[in-house]
């Protein structure tokens, strides 16, 4: 089991709404929420709330992170970009990350 998970927006959200978080939260000893995800969802919904419920079981950090300079050529959301980039720095880190390819493909006209 991995004991640092790092989460990005779309998933904090989702498994908020499906009332998950206090469900998962033993899963890690650490969830490390970037900066950037915390003023994503800030937007969306009540952040603290999400934070409190996902922090029962286990610690929650809000990371500053300095993008990569090869992720932020990839021009995604500094969300997502400082997700990948604690990635990339830290191997033993898990990421719940959800990816979608609409950001470099184009469907239909």
């Amino acid at each position: 089991m991995r004991h640092k998970w790092v989460f990005d927006a779309s998933p904090l959200i989702v498994l908020g709404k499906a009332d998950l978080l206090s469900t998962i939260s033993p899963l890690a000893e650490t969830w490390i929420i970037p900066e950037s995800v915390v003023k994503e969802v800030s937007q969306k919904t009540d952040v603290d709330s999400l934070l409190n419920k996902l922090s029962e079981n286990s610690r929650v950090e809000h990371q500053s992170v300095a993008i990569e300079p090869l992720v932020a050529n990839w021009n995604l959301g500094d969300g997502e970009s400082e997700v990948i980039t604690l990635a990339v720095e830290n191997s033993k880190y898990g990421v719940n990350f959800k990816f979608t390819f609409n950001r470099f493909f184009r469907f239909g006209s």
